[in-house]
């Protein structure tokens, strides 16, 4: 456990059988962390692979566990939804990815995750919603405003639309 509560934000993917394994896996955060502050939920296509669209969003939530605390419950997490990482060869398709983003104002290396994840400027499955976050949030540290401007350049980039009936 760290020494206080720590802000992070979760990037979600699933490809297959989405329908069943967000809601798994946003149970399963409600039920370890309590609130979570959550995007709209978005689909877009495989990047790198052929492969089913993806459901993507963001979630953020305040927990005390430190970083492997927290990578080992990610992990169990996307085993409880069906996730086998011993079968996974390189990118493919999922039935669940949670991938941290921020972890309070962590930057560099740690444990051999580099944070913030270099995705959340790259790709927009993963900006989008997170700017989403940020801008419906009441309070934010400095270090999130700083990666609130940074996605802000971004934001006339944005074109993926929200899914208004998901999941149906």
């Amino acid at each position: 456990m760290s020494s206080g509560p720590v802000r992070v934000y979760l990037g979600i993917g699933s490809n297959i059988d989405p329908e069943t394994h967000v809601p798994r896996a946003l149970h399963a955060l409600e039920a370890e962390f309590g609130l979570i502050s959550r995007s709209s939920f978005y689909q877009n296509r495989s990047m790198g692979f052929d492969g089913p669209d993806f459901i993507n969003l963001v979630v953020s939530f305040s927990t005390t566990f430190d970083f492997l605390d927290l990578d080992e419950c990610l992990k169990n997490i996307e085993v409880s939804c069906g996730r086998d990482r011993s079968r996974e060869k390189g990118k493919g398709s999922r039935t669940l990815d949670l991938d941290l983003l921020l972890f309070g104002a962590m930057e560099g290396e740690v444990h051999g995750c580099v944070l913030p994840r270099p995705e959340i400027y790259e790709r927009q499955f993963v900006w989008q919603p997170l700017l989403e976050i940020f801008e419906a949030s009441q309070r934010l540290s400095a270090f999130e405003i700083r990666i609130q401007s940074q996605l802000g350049l971004l934001a006339n980039e944005a074109s993926l639309s929200p899914l208004t009936n998901w999941p149906k």
